[in-house]
Formats: structure tokens, sequence, C-alpha cells
């Protein structure tokens, strides 16, 4: 089974926010979070816990989580 892979989260994080052109303020006020925290996921530096997962997938409309963490994401 394929393990997650933190850079490869980064990117397809960055993907999906570039499809629909949000910044990272812009994400983090969707999440009601604060943009350290947002940040630290597009570097690459930590993941999401799984709450924050399913309303990060929600607000970018990607729900496969799974895919996310292992996969390059193409759309």
């Amino acid at each position: 089974m394929a393990k997650a892979n933190m850079d490869l989260f980064a990117a397809n994080l960055q993907y999906l926010m570039r499809r629909l052109d949000l910044t990272g303020d812009e994400l983090a006020d969707l999440l009601k979070m604060k943009y350290p925290r947002i940040k630290a996921w597009v570097n690459g530096k930590t993941y999401p816990a799984h709450e924050a997962m399913v309303q990060l997938c929600q607000v970018l409309g990607y729900y496969d989580i799974f895919k996310m963490l292992t996969e390059k994401i193409t759309l």
C-alpha cells in the first residue's frame, strides 16, 4: 500500500489552490484557521489533522484524501 508523502501532499495542495486561484490567506479564511498552519501544509512541513483534512477537501472540491496524500493529482 502506498505511504503518505508530505512533499506530494504539499504539491497537490498547491496545485488545487492554483486551480481555484486561492492564496494561502484566502484558504486560511475559508477554513477559519491561522495562516501559519496553512503555510506549513503548503510548504510540506506538516499534514492537516483528520478533521482539517476533511474541511480542506470540502473547500477545494477534491474528496480523495488517500490520493491527495499518495499520488500526483492531475485533473
